[in-house]
């Protein structure tokens, strides 16, 4: 046997028993697709709280023991059914209105990102409005397609009158 020969069994051999070497992997979603893909999901659970539809809210988080929702350093809520039964206590005709700026999303998978993001609030109830701004940060997770909250964290910035 020749050392061409060799090399050819070398390969062959090597191909048998380590096919995944030889398979072409996919190729992960291009990263600027995965953000528009959270940025829409923002948009989204933003709607659906000025909307207060609980359905949408729900399922922009996850539904298992994982999930944490922090405020100003507290662990708030351990689940999206607190955060509906939170949002239900506002009087009738409360309306809430949040914009998100400076939205800033890392992938550290193409199914898990951390993302970061200033945020303005608008309340107005019945009584009058109120305003707070301040930073959130998200820990997103995609599962069948869909992006769901794992964790957040809001701090709010103090009010300047204080």
């Amino acid at each position: 046997m020749t050392t061409k020969h060799i090399s050819q069994v070398f390969f062959l051999l090597l191909a048998m028993f380590c096919p995944v070497a030889t398979q072409e992997k996919t190729p992960p979603a291009p990263i600027d697709n995965l953000k528009v893909e959270i940025e829409n999901f923002l948009d989204k659970w933003n709607t659906a709280i000025a909307k207060g539809d609980a359905t949408a809210i729900r399922s922009a988080y996850v539904a298992d023991a994982r999930f944490q929702w922090f405020e100003d350093g507290i662990l708030t809520y351990r689940s999206s059914g607190q955060i509906v039964e939170r949002l239900s206590k506002f009087p009738e005709g409360t309306h809430i209105d949040t914009n998100l700026s400076n939205v800033d999303v890392r992938l550290l998978t193409d199914e898990l990102a951390y993302g970061s993001a200033s945020y303005s609030t608008r309340i107005t109830m019945p009584t009058g409005p109120f305003e707070f701004r301040g930073v959130f940060t998200m820990l997103v997770e995609r599962t069948n397609g869909r992006w769901r909250f794992v964790s957040g964290h809001t701090s709010t910035v103090p009010s300047r009158n204080r």
